[in-house]
């Protein structure tokens, strides 16, 4: 098949900067210099794609159903940053890539799990 394609996420994520960048995750994306990012490996996330992961393999319909009916009555919840992390990409074996990480807190969202 077309291994380089995508298809639909099966996650549910909450974005990071769809009202600004209340945590300044974008801005500190920005001081990155170009010259360290490798762009032969997928670069940077553009500013839309920066979210925080709610729930993996939501791939049937049903999951859909459910999650709106968890997530409907929810009000806003906290989100800190616990912790930054700098990894080396493991999956990546023809280059030495590394990833800034960033670690949440969120009692609201684990609630919800």
């Amino acid at each position: 098949g077309d291994k380089g394609k995508r298809g639909p996420v099966p996650w549910s994520f909450v974005p990071l900067c769809a009202d600004g960048d209340p945590l300044g995750l974008w801005q500190m994306s920005e001081k990155v210099p170009k010259e360290w990012v490798d762009f032969s490996h997928g670069g940077k996330p553009a500013r839309e794609r920066l979210h925080v992961t709610f729930a993996l393999r939501m791939m049937k319909i049903e999951h859909m159903d459910k999650l709106e009916k968890v997530c409907g009555d929810a009000g806003p919840v906290e989100l800190k940053v616990k912790e930054f992390f700098l990894s080396l990409v493991e999956r990546i074996r023809d280059a030495e890539v590394y990833c800034i990480g960033v670690a949440f807190e969120s009692p609201g969202l684990r609630a919800l799990k």
